[in-house]
């Protein structure tokens, strides 16, 4: 009887078994709404922007959102100056400063 119950148990078990296949994974980074994206896909618009405000300054890092009442695309930017010391700073696409 035992044997008849360890086999039932089994058997119910496969039956909810199903296979999963899966395609593609992309992991996205999100900082505070913000999501990392290359420094390449920053906007010349954004990048000539940092450039001249910002001289001393390398682009070490670059997250973008969407402003949900505007549409704007809203750049967070995280700045490198020579000491080290890094700072980030917000950007809209078309290369305004938002303080």
């Amino acid at each position: 009887m035992f044997f008849v119950a360890v086999m039932a148990m089994s058997l119910g078990t496969a039956a909810f078994a199903a296979t999963v296949n899966i395609q593609e994974v992309k992991t996205v980074q999100v900082m505070d709404d913000f999501v990392t994206i290359k420094l390449e896909e920053v906007p010349q618009a954004v990048a000539d922007a940092i450039a001249k405000a910002y001289p001393n300054q390398t682009l070490k890092g670059a997250a973008v959102r969407q402003d949900e009442e505007s549409g704007t695309w809203i750049y967070k930017l995280t700045l490198e100056s020579e000491d080290g010391t890094e700072s980030a700073v917000l950007f809209t696409d078309k290369g305004e400063e938002i303080k």
